[in-house]
């Protein structure tokens, strides 16, 4: 369990576990800091195939995003985007959050405009500090969005719902649109290829479990890919490969109902001996048993 400490001090515990996907099959979900931690083990790392905004209306948080880490405190937002690698290294006991939980596929239905840029700076820079009115602004939006939900007798209820969820996204984006400095724009060449490395695993890791794939891809030698991602974030590609093919196979086994055979199937191994092994390997138990824990 991830251990407190007493009057608002930090303490460094265990890492957040892997969120059950089980909202994936709806569009949108809201949560507050006290239904986020309710029952959750802090072990793991966890990542998302959909957008989370959440906003800090108390206390503080450590977080980790892929390898770098970001302070989340009263009147700050954070952007998720679809597949880092997240963990919540460290937080206060008065941490309070709101945070909205979006689908991939509902997002990209939103008429929102197409600015790549933009996601690409809200990927290497996803945490803003805003107003005490500007998070008083986009709470007011997330609180038209909760109770627009709930009225579903009311004939315009989705279209409603929609609309304030789009003014909401809209209000945020404003906030990460705005240019400040940031260690982002001075980063070093070997920090641009991590952000790099890490946008081609979460597109290809299914698929592809080898470094040579991705150092071709990057038009580098296995050995300095792997060196540099280590100098950078502690550990070698092959660890954050591994990392992420055993998250995606503990969300299959315990969000779905997928046979192993359709798992390693969907995760490119040879047959379900193969996967157990390897499921085994890297985290002491079998498939099985880890669905059944």
């Amino acid at each position: 369990m991830y251990r407190h400490s007493p009057n608002g001090k930090k303490s460094r515990g265990k890492e957040l576990t892997v969120f059950s996907d089980s909202f994936s099959k709806k569009k949108f979900v809201l949560k507050s800091s006290s239904e986020i931690f309710q029952g959750q083990s802090f072990e793991e790392p966890f990542f998302f195939s959909g957008f989370i905004f959440t906003v800090c209306l108390k206390g503080e948080a450590t977080i980790r995003q892929n390898h770098r880490e970001y302070t989340l405190k009263a009147n700050s937002i954070h952007f998720y985007t679809p597949g880092q690698i997240f963990t919540l290294v460290e937080r206060t006991d008065d941490l309070s959050l709101e945070s909205l939980f979006l689908s991939a596929d509902y997002i990209f239905k939103l008429p929102l405009p197409k600015d790549f840029e933009l996601l690409k700076q809200i990927r290497l820079d996803p945490v803003r500090t805003v107003s005490e009115q500007a998070i008083r602004d986009v709470i007011g939006l997330r609180t038209l969005v909760a109770k627009s939900h709930l009225e579903e007798s009311n004939f315009f209820h989705e279209r409603r719902t929609e609309a304030f969820i789009y003014a909401l996204l809209m209000e945020i984006g404003a906030h990460f649109s705005v240019s400040v400095p940031s260690a982002v724009n001075d980063k070093s060449r070997q920090e641009a290829l991590v952000d790099e490395f890490f946008k081609l695993l979460f597109e290809s890791f299914r698929k592809e479990r080898q470094v040579t794939f991705y150092a071709n891809k990057l038009c580098l030698t296995p050995k300095y890919l792997s060196m540099t991602i280590k100098e950078v974030t502690g550990h070698p590609a092959s660890r954050w490969i591994n990392e992420m093919v055993i998250l995606e196979a503990k969300r299959l086994l315990k969000a779905t109902k997928l046979t192993a055979l359709q798992i390693s199937e969907e995760l490119n191994f040879p047959n379900p001996s193969f996967f157990g092994r390897f499921f085994k390997q890297h985290t002491d138990m079998t498939p099985l048993q880890f669905r059944k824990s």
